[in-house]
């Protein structure tokens, strides 16, 4: 008895080895087997596509703005929207393709992306040295009013232009200060205040542009006046030359409103003003629990009186 132990000793030990021999086989038994064909030459590539792209590939997904302008009441400001785009910054974009570079397209396609379904329609014209000529769009004597000025166009199909890439109405083959002088020069007559929203890079905004941007507004102040908004491209720090305190409006990079969060604060900027106060006590409608406070009397935060009305009436 004591002569087998040993033995035994020795097969338990060896058992797990031949555990592991018999688990092995049998995933061998189960693998499928490839069958390729033969190929005697080397493999060989074809050429394909190495070129950056056109256009931004970024996925953006906008921050929609209906919700809040609902629940806190916010007020449109907009009546005219005028869009002045730059066609040379086609030219101007790095190879290879900067994920940092925002072209003037894509500014535009972010903006109408985060802009709400408002009631009013844009005009846009191109400049710049990828611009068709002037002669190409023709100013009618009886377009007196910017509402009457045509093509206009509304946001979704102005998107689904900018998305084709198709010509827009041009100013010609010229810089912004000309672009503006053209604009200035137009016999138009404005009911309501007018947007002008600006897109080129920040080497347009040179002497000869801020003194156009300047006759441009004086010839606008006869009318209702104007708000110029400028969206600067292509420079690491924005520029403020445009802004005024006492002047409606302001610039700011491309760069900077380039995420949704940003974009949408900036579209709440351009296209709304306050949240609305009925009673004008200084507390918003969508935070006043008392909408009809009487004038003069002291509220608290939620809008109703700070103090009881013990007089008789």
């Amino acid at each position: 008895m004591n002569s087998k132990l040993p033995l035994i000793l020795f097969t338990l030990r060896l058992l797990p080895f031949w555990l592991a021999i018999l688990l092995l086989y049998g995933c061998a038994t189960q693998e499928h087997v490839i069958n390729a064909p033969y190929q005697p030459h080397s493999a060989t590539l074809e050429n394909y596509r190495t070129q950056p792209h056109q256009r931004v590939h970024d996925v953006f997904s906008p921050v929609r703005l209906q919700t809040k302008a609902a629940e806190q009441h916010l007020q449109v400001k907009i009546d005219n929207l005028l869009v002045l785009i730059d066609t040379s910054l086609d030219k101007l974009a790095p190879t290879p393709y900067s994920a940092t570079f925002l072209s003037a397209y894509e500014a535009l396609h972010r903006f109408i992306h985060s802009t709400p379904a408002l009631p009013f329609e844009t005009s846009v014209f191109e400049f710049g040295a990828a611009a068709s000529d002037l002669e190409s769009l023709s100013f009618d004597a009886q377009a007196q009013n910017l509402a009457q000025l045509h093509p206009r166009f509304a946001l979704k199909p102005l998107d689904l232009h900018l998305e084709k890439r198709q010509r827009l109405p041009s100013l010609g083959k010229r810089d912004l200060a000309g672009a503006l002088d053209t604009l200035t020069a137009q016999h138009w007559r404005f009911d309501q205040p007018l947007t002008l929203l600006i897109i080129a890079p920040w080497q347009q905004l040179n002497t000869h542009s801020l003194r156009a941007l300047k006759m441009f507004k004086k010839r606008m102040a006869i009318h209702q006046g104007v708000c110029v908004y400028l969206v600067g491209i292509g420079a690491e720090y924005s520029r403020s030359l445009a802004d005024n305190a006492h002047e409606c409006g302001f610039s700011v990079s491309a760069q900077w409103i380039a995420q949704p969060a940003e974009m949408a604060h900036f579209v709440e900027r351009v296209m709304y003003t306050f949240p609305a106060d009925s009673d004008n006590d200084g507390i918003y409608d969508f935070a006043d629990r008392c909408p009809a406070t009487r004038p003069g009397r002291i509220v608290n935060r939620h809008g109703c009186y700070q103090f009881a009305d013990t007089r008789r009436p």
